[in-house]
């Protein structure tokens, strides 16, 4: 099995070099989006103004696969993408995403009864959503990581976790688990098949074993408010099709598949083909989603895209320009992706000089590409602006109560 297994591995990164689909390895992918000079890693801060704003940049020339739906950076080059402990992306300072991320950990560990286990995650950063699977079950946990930083994470939740300061599939051992969970990793791997064959491998030795993936929702993007997903650690743009037809042809049998998060987010449940027996049935969901239905939704996405994103950012563009005009101060509320990623595209414009995020870790630091520098939002209560920026709505409510804690009231954009 694991001979074959490795063949379809090779096979599938020859046929994928230059343009090719790295999901259904078909050739002709349909150029839809370019963007130039963007900075390679947002989640990489900076020490100072002039090292942000010197970051290493790269293009973005987004390519569609009408077989199967997947879209991704036909210029992307993996090798100028480093995960080291200066890459920070937890958002578990944020009480609405801590929410999100314990009640998912608490529905899988009961869909999957994983009590006394061991549970290993793939790209575990800094061990949160591990501690909590830990935490619910009493479960050993293994995390893998090359970012992590000693000291962050809770490694005595559960039954204990150990930390791997390494790339899975360079470090595994093949030791035998019960749950394998990769969040928000996928969408970064170039041989995203020969990754995703080679966790099909692993479980030879975990003959109970289900695997748990999260990815971004491409329809969102898309479709919706999500145009600030676009950047370049994202080498791949999963639509519910593209991604189950990849679990499908790895050796999987998809349990569910379903949008979390404000429909932001894709979450996959699957099982080795040969083992479905061995897992129980998820709860049904009203959200599930076929495989059909979602081809003509995405290529309709496709084909309006450019245009809609014109649009959006011409319009924002107004918005800002009228702010400075007007006199007001403006801040952008997070130093996400999504928040980098509109500050790179705003930054002519010079309104703003601040960004606000409550991850201690991030401030005082500066922003890549852009240079904005990030404080606390202790800071408002000095700086008093008279407009806060926010790239995604789902976290407005608890926005905007810090904000009125300080006494403050401004208005909110909502890109």
């Amino acid at each position: 099995m694991q001979q074959t297994l490795e063949a379809k591995a090779r096979n599938t990164q020859a046929t994928t070099r230059g343009h090719g689909c790295p999901v259904c390895a078909r050739g002709g992918l349909q150029l839809f989006f370019e963007a130039s000079a963007v900075p390679v890693d947002l989640n990489v801060l900076w020490s100072s103004r002039k090292e942000a704003l010197a970051c290493p940049k790269g293009d973005i020339q987004l390519g569609f696969c009408a077989s199967c739906g997947h879209i991704c950076n036909r210029a992307f080059e993996p090798e100028r993408m480093q995960y080291d402990p200066r890459y920070d992306n937890s958002l578990r300072f944020s009480p609405c995403f801590q929410k999100y991320a314990t009640t998912l950990a608490g529905e899988l560990v009961r869909t999957y009864n994983l009590r006394d286990k061991t549970v290993v995650e793939i790209g575990c950063g800094q061990g949160e959503f591990l501690a909590d699977l830990c935490r619910m079950g009493n479960n050993r946990g293994i995390g893998f990581d090359p970012a992590y930083i000693e000291g962050r994470a809770e490694n005595r939740a559960g039954r204990g976790i150990t930390f791997v300061k390494e790339f899975f599939l360079q470090a595994y051992t093949a030791e035998p688990c019960d749950f394998i969970c990769c969040r928000h990793v996928l969408e970064h791997v170039p041989e995203v098949k020969e990754f995703l064959l080679n966790v099909r491998r692993t479980l030879e030795n975990s003959p109970c074993a289900a695997v748990f993936f999260e990815v971004p929702n491409a329809l969102f993007t898309l479709r919706e408010a999500g145009i600030w997903d676009i950047i370049y650690p994202h080498y791949s743009y999963f639509s519910p099709a593209s991604l189950r037809r990849l679990f499908t042809e790895c050796g999987f049998e998809v349990l569910s598949l379903r949008e979390a998060f404000g429909r932001q987010y894709l979450g996959i449940e699957a099982v080795a083909t040969r083992l479905r027996e061995a897992v129980p049935e998820p709860n049904p969901s009203s959200a599930e989603l076929g495989y059909a239905a979602d081809l003509d939704s995405v290529q309709d996405a496709v084909t309006h895209f450019a245009e809609n994103y014109r649009r959006t950012t011409e319009r924002l563009g107004r918005i800002l320009d009228l702010l400075k005009r007007s006199g007001k101060r403006a801040v952008l509320w997070g130093a996400g992706a999504k928040g980098m990623t509109f500050l790179n595209k705003f930054k002519g414009n010079s309104l703003i000089e601040y960004v606000i995020d409550i991850n201690p870790y991030k401030q005082g630091k500066f922003v890549s590409g852009s240079g904005e520098e990030i404080v606390g939002p202790s800071f408002l209560a000095k700086y008093r602006p008279g407009a806060i920026i926010l790239t995604n709505t789902n976290y407005r409510e608890e926005v905007e109560r810090q904000v009125q804690e300080l006494g403050l009231h401004p208005e909110f954009i909502v890109t």
